[in-house]
């Protein structure tokens, strides 16, 4: 089958595309980026100005103290002029380079959309709001990635250029779909809330929709886009790294074609890609996450845009470990690159029968040791995947999470549990600052029904006259982490014996190999010098942030936009002195700008954080990862195995199950 890509337009910059450009970089500036050279000062803000402090102190405080906005441009080194001019309107000095994004924008705006085959991209079943108005991103996406990926699109069936365009697409709309949505209801402002100002039965009509479309796209974008510049430009961010993602991963995909087919069982014959699954981890340096890949064989794999080599580190300790017991855990393969890597797919298959079952929880009991002696946080519900009778530990980037520097950053750590196995999430507990009431993120599992009732905002009759907003209710809860019989959860509370079992097997192993496991002979040497990911704050609280700020109240103003970014400024702010960690908000700011979780790294023979721009904080760990498995290691004997695996019991028996009570030793 030929590929759907077609050669892309010719592009040229008229000279009303170049000012609306050059508008929109103006207009989209945040308060510190006006600081930079590039940018001049054009006009006082005036009383505006003194709007924008207020707003900047709220930010700061949530009792509004403007102490706390004295005390931030201290830290920050800013002076009142400085403080002008980031609330002030400012215009790019002449031979100032345009942003990447607005280059691309550029783009979109000169795109003839008529020549888009609308068709063949966009959902029929469950089609997108406002779909047509983003044709012009889309096809400027299909156009790029065809230019740059010319003599590999034939790797990839049409269904998959598809997919990718379809992914795309719903990160638009992410971006743009509340400002659309509240100019569609100022639009509809002569019918009711259901949009019935002449129908009453039947299907819905797309009459006034359509019309309201007509106004927003063609000559009429580069108005909206310059009313709401924010939007611009996240759309823009969001193209330009959907054009660098996709298409690096095609490149590399043509590239390791051959040695995917070497190393992987079932992967021989995997010849064109069929189906894709993106968007299943959160977005890191420049938009990028994890795939699943499924070939015209039938053959699945992972694709991580990220180096995987902690991944090979901990398969080196797997494979000794079970050298050592008679009980094995499973080691997917990997094919390691210099910044990505390829990683077995680990199916969601049911336990064949009741002994399976005993063996899949005593190999969690193994897994629970390992991931102990290692250090690990976050192997949440998510990052566990149930594969027949074996457990998979699917996210290796939250192996070695050293302990916060207390002394000297002034964090509070997690006293009561960072020195146990409950650190790791795996065992049922309530997860302290997670978002939800009960115990169903934990790794293995809830030890009951774990459902959660999600509240959603759905718009229904997409894309009709009738379209609106509705409260949706659905129960939610995260199963692939739980063996199963048949259509049969089994829960962790009547296979607790088994969990011990393992667990207490491992840890022997690691007491009895002490003196082994410390010298240069051992698996564990692997993880040395290793750079490891570090997240600052957890992940909901950086997507609260982002998702606030897609307001159209935000999204039309950059100083705004900017200020509410400070809301991050507010944990520095607590004590008079900046903290060690101060450097950490420039970084995290810069991120949320491109609309990226922000996250970190560090060595793991070291204490310092190294930060973006490899500035590092030094000391910001206790110690280093390593020392600390060293320490861990140490302390492994008789006492500490009764109290893990008291810890274990308290968990299974719910004691750690009320939001209310933090667990203890």
């Amino acid at each position: 089958m030929n590929s759907i890509y077609t050669p892309s337009q010719p592009q040229s910059t008229s000279p009303i595309i170049k000012e609306t450009i050059e508008r929109l970089v103006n207009e989209s500036t945040t308060p510190f980026e006006r600081l930079h050279s590039d940018f001049e000062s054009r006009g006082e803000s005036g009383i505006q100005a003194l709007i924008y402090r207020h707003h900047w102190v709220n930010a700061l405080s949530s009792a509004r103290d403007p102490q706390k906005l004295d005390r931030f441009m201290r830290f920050a080194g800013l002076s009142e002029s400085d403080l002008d001019k980031m609330l002030s309107p400012v215009q790019m000095k002449a031979g100032a380079s345009i942003p990447e994004w607005a280059t691309v924008i550029g783009q979109v705006l000169a795109y003839d959309s008529s020549q888009f085959p609308a068709e063949a991209y966009l959902p029929d079943s469950d089609p997108i709001p406002f779909d047509t108005f983003y044709i012009p991103f889309l096809g400027v996406l299909r156009d790029a990635i065809g230019d740059r990926c010319k003599g590999q699109m034939d790797l990839l069936e049409p269904r998959v250029e598809r997919l990718l365009i379809q992914a795309a697409l719903e990160r638009f709309s992410g971006a743009a779909n509340t400002v659309l949505f509240s100019l569609f209801e100022q639009f509809m402002g002569g019918t009711d809330s259901a949009g019935n100002s002449e129908e009453t039965e039947g299907d819905p009509t797309d009459i006034r929709y359509r019309q309201f479309i007509s106004q927003i796209t063609g000559t009429h974008l580069p108005n909206l886009l310059i009313q709401y510049p924010m939007m611009a430009r996240i759309m823009g961010t969001v193209l330009q790294q959907a054009i660098a993602a996709f298409s690096q991963f095609i490149h590399r995909l043509a590239a390791d074609h051959a040695d995917i087919e070497s190393l992987f069982e079932g992967a021989r014959g995997m010849d064109r890609l069929t189906n894709i699954t993106l968007d299943i981890s959160d977005p890191h340096k420049g938009g990028e996450g994890v795939m699943i890949l499924t070939f015209s064989n039938g053959f699945k794999l992972i694709y991580k845009p990220r180096c995987v080599k902690v991944g090979l580190a901990y398969n080196e300790l797997c494979r000794w470990v079970n050298s050592q017991l008679s009980t094995q855990v499973k080691v997917l393969d990997i094919l390691p690159r210099n910044e990505y890597g390829w990683i077995e797919y680990a199916p969601n298959d049911p336990c064949k029968d009741e002994a399976a079952v005993s063996r899949y929880y005593e190999r969690a009991g193994i897994l629970l040791g390992i991931v102990y002696l290692l250090d690990s946080t976050d192997f949440h519900a998510e990052n566990i995947i149930a594969s027949g009778e074996h457990p998979v530990l699917v996210d290796f980037e939250t192996f070695l999470q050293p302990q916060l520097n207390i002394a000297k950053t002034g964090q509070a750590g997690l006293d009561t549990i960072a020195d146990t196995v409950l650190r790791s999430a795996l065992l049922p507990m309530v997860i302290p600052g997670g978002p939800v009431p009960n115990d169903s993120l934990s790794g293995f599992g809830s030890i009951e029904d774990g459902k959660i009732t999600i509240i959603l905002d759905k718009l229904v009759d997409k894309n009709t006259d009738r379209m609106r907003v509705e409260k949706m209710q659905r129960p939610h809860e995260t199963t692939s982490n739980i063996p199963y019989i048949g259509e049969t959860f089994k829960r962790l509370p009547a296979y607790e014996d088994d969990l011990l079992r393992g667990f207490q097997q491992c840890h022997q192993l690691f007491a009895d190999h002490r003196d082994w496991l410390h010298s240069e002979a051992s698996p564990l040497q692997e993880f040395r010098g290793l750079l490891i990911r570090f997240l600052f704050r957890p992940t909901q609280v950086y997507a609260s942030i982002l998702k606030n700020l897609l307001k159209p109240q935000y999204l039309s103003d950059a100083t705004l936009y900017g200020i509410k970014l400070e809301l991050m400024a507010r944990a520095y702010l607590m004590r008079e002195d900046a903290p060690i960690y101060w450097p950490i908000l420039a970084n995290e700011r810069q991120a949320m700008l491109e609309r990226d979780i922000p996250c970190f790294e560090f060595d793991s023979s070291s204490a310092h954080l190294i930060l973006d721009s490899q500035d590092r904080i030094t000391e910001y760990f206790q110690k280093s990862c390593m020392e600390y498995v060293a320490f861990k290691l140490d302390r492994m004997g008789q006492e500490d195995l009764d109290l893990q695996c008291l810890l274990i019991k308290k968990s299974i028996a719910g004691e750690f199950n009320r939001r209310s009570e933090a667990p203890a030793k």
